[in-house]
């Protein structure tokens, strides 16, 4: 992009402005165009605008830090999440084990993260995927060991059987075969990709075989509804000579 600044000001409506001539390429200024039409604004007042909001946003371009405001603006414009202090989380668990029968509690637990998986499962189709949504949500912080080895860092060891709970029964939903291990403030989780990638293999190759049939039946539309009607037609002759 190339700037120049001349060194002229103008006063307009008691402020001082600065012309500056700015060579865009042709997507940017048809970007430019159409957010200045969007939005009902001069395309000097919405480089204004723009130019502001990358200063009071530039914390943003960490692409980390991206990611997760993304993240949470998804988790929360949903009104499906709350924020909760720490501490009451922990108090929460801590409350759990003095149910009269905290089992009930676990079990349930399950079901709801199997639910997870089915409200999920178009956008968390990997390990990944699930592990840095749930780091997201603060319940660990994800160290990578090797490519199927992962260390969970837990923010409280009381926390450890809810996210061990939830995990091995999303993972279980998803089909694959994982093992996690417990220690004090950590769970080790290893996963098996290979029954994993044959899992999302044989999810595509049903696709592609129902995307195959369904256009087979569309070319030969008429072949059939031909011979439903000539079966149609025999029913009454059928009928009459039982």
């Amino acid at each position: 992009m190339l700037v120049r600044l001349h060194k002229d000001f103008h006063e307009k409506s008691h402020k001082r402005f600065v012309r500056v001539t700015v060579a865009f390429d042709l997507p940017t200024a048809s970007l430019l165009e159409k957010l200045s039409k969007e939005e009902g604004l001069s395309q000097s007042e919405i480089m204004r605008r723009a130019l502001r909001f990358f200063d009071e946003n530039k914390v943003l371009r960490d692409p980390a830090i991206n990611r997760k405001v993304h993240s949470y603006m998804e988790l929360l414009l949903s009104e499906e999440h709350i924020i909760l202090d720490i501490d009451h989380w922990l108090l929460f668990l801590k409350a759990i084990e003095c149910l009269p029968e905290p089992e009930k509690f676990w079990e349930e637990h399950r079901k709801i993260a199997q639910s997870h998986f089915e409200q999920l499962k178009s956008k968390v189709t990997t390990i990944d995927d699930l592990l840095v949504r749930l780091e997201d949500c603060n319940f660990f912080r994800v160290v990578r060991n090797s490519k199927n080895e992962f260390t969970l860092i837990l923010r409280s060891e009381l926390s450890k059987k809810f996210v061990r709970l939830f995990l091995e029964a999303f993972l279980s939903s998803m089909s694959v075969k994982f093992e996690v291990k417990e220690n004090m403030a950590k769970l080790n989780l290893t996963v098996n990709y290979l029954r994993f990638n044959l899992f999302i293999f044989n999810i595509f190759y049903f696709k592609l075989n129902l995307m195959y049939y369904f256009q087979f039946f569309i070319k030969n539309y008429e072949k059939f509804s031909t011979t439903l009607i000539s079966f149609a037609a025999l029913r009454p002759v059928k009928r009459w000579l039982k």
